[in-house]
């Protein structure tokens, strides 16, 4: 006997298929800059903009909401799209940035979405990252020393002083913090992968590249202090807005006003909000170091490889 599919069941299946939540990264700074061209923004949101612009915020950032600002702005569009995308958000802990850039995660179904961008925001699914990971051995501290091979066996550079009195900020799978290239130079850390609070590294992807740039006996900077930022789990995967949540800690965190470095071997499908984002980071007079991509593939591509601002290391 043949099982029977009636139209309320398909109806049921596509209800079933729509309501599918997915994370999205939700940048509003198009919608705060257009927002007088734009009838349909609901008045919460013109009030938020009112509040600024009759605020006094002056400086660099005087056109951009701020953190309070866009929290607000979050909790105004998403009241007005679906008050239930607002409560799981609010539940989900969501992000919201607003130092560097405004923007924040939400928790939306695809219909969400829609409308949210119907309203002028850009909505972008929050999408897995990986480690760029290498399948060839990497050049070592002989190749970086010299334009021209043969390779001559030896590094030319001095071991004094190398990194002493700058702050690298690693943003990868974590460090593993007893490692004797690391011994007395790991500072302040944070993971921003959720449900972990230990930040160890479970991939060994940063521990690796951690030890390249700042190890002991293998790194450029041997004597530098090392933050590990954790963005990626177990699997050496992560959501980009750990990313960029780590990248705002990184340019934000007192660190007694010495140099800052921050070094990414990570990267994905090129988004221009995180290119924003890397380059205000720059602005803020911190060195941006990532990697090209692996993929044999054109950098520009890829996000953060192709910002304007950052140092794209390619071998």
């Amino acid at each position: 006997m043949r099982a029977r599919v009636t139209t309320a069941a398909l109806l049921c299946l596509a209800a079933s298929a729509n309501a599918t939540t997915y994370t999205y990264i939700v940048d509003i700074e198009d919608l705060v800059a257009t927002a007088h061209s734009r009838p349909n923004l609901p008045a919460c949101f013109r009030d938020i903009l009112h509040a600024r612009e009759h605020g006094g915020r002056a400086g660099p950032n005087a056109t951009r909401l701020g953190p309070e600002g866009t929290r607000a702005a979050r909790d105004c569009l998403l009241r007005v799209v679906s008050r239930a995308a607002l409560e799981k958000t609010r539940l989900a802990g969501g992000r919201v940035f607003g130092v560097l850039i405004d923007a924040f995660t939400a928790d939306l179904d695809l219909e969400t979405a829609q409308r949210l961008r119907a309203l002028g925001a850009s909505v972008h699914r929050d999408p897995i990252r990986h480690v760029a990971a290498a399948s060839h051995i990497p050049w070592n501290l002989d190749r970086i020393d010299q334009e021209d091979l043969p390779l001559d066996g030896r590094k030319s550079f001095p071991d004094q002083d190398l990194g002493l009195g700058v702050d690298v900020y690693v943003i990868d799978s974590g460090i593993r913090s007893d490692h004797v290239e690391f011994t007395g130079r790991i500072a302040q850390s944070r993971s921003f992968v959720s449900g972990d609070t230990s930040g160890r590294d479970c991939n060994g992807h940063g521990t690796h590249c951690a030890s390249t740039c700042c190890g002991t006996h293998y790194g450029v900077a041997s004597r530098a202090t090392i933050h590990a930022l954790k963005v990626f789990g177990c699997d050496g995967s992560g959501y980009q807005s750990d990313t960029m949540a780590a990248l705002e800690y990184a340019a934000t965190h007192q660190n007694g006003g010495r140099p800052k470095v921050v070094s990414m071997s990570l990267g994905g499908a090129r988004y221009d909000a995180e290119n924003r984002l890397v380059d205000r980071v720059v602005d803020q007079g911190v060195t941006v170091v990532v990697a090209a991509g692996n993929a044999a593939e054109d950098a520009c591509t890829y996000s953060p490889a192709s910002a304007s601002e950052v140092i794209t290391v390619g071998a």
